[in-house]
């Protein structure tokens, strides 16, 4: 999109949009503590952006979102015989 008022172009993306995020978690002594009650652990983050559409761009904003994860206990439990890696 040229914004002629700054005499700048600048990159426009249209449609829908998927934000994908890596979240690397600690060893699993320093998760433990963080998890409630039903294993759940609350990610929390903050998103800022700006809308435009052809005529003017909006004001950024930001929004404070959440992201619930369960979290699966360790398991210990070796695999059969048959399946291990023999050394």
């Amino acid at each position: 999109m040229r914004l002629e008022a700054i005499h700048e172009t600048v990159p426009v993306f249209e449609g829908a949009l998927r934000l994908v995020e890596t979240v690397t978690l600690g060893a699993a002594q320093a998760i433990e503590p963080l998890l409630d009650g039903d294993r759940n652990l609350t990610i929390e983050g903050d998103l800022r952006y700006q809308a435009c559409d052809d005529r003017e761009c909006f004001a950024a904003e930001t929004v404070h979102l959440k992201w619930p994860v369960h979290g699966l206990p360790f398991d210990r439990t070796r695999a059969p015989e048959p399946l291990r890696r023999k050394q």
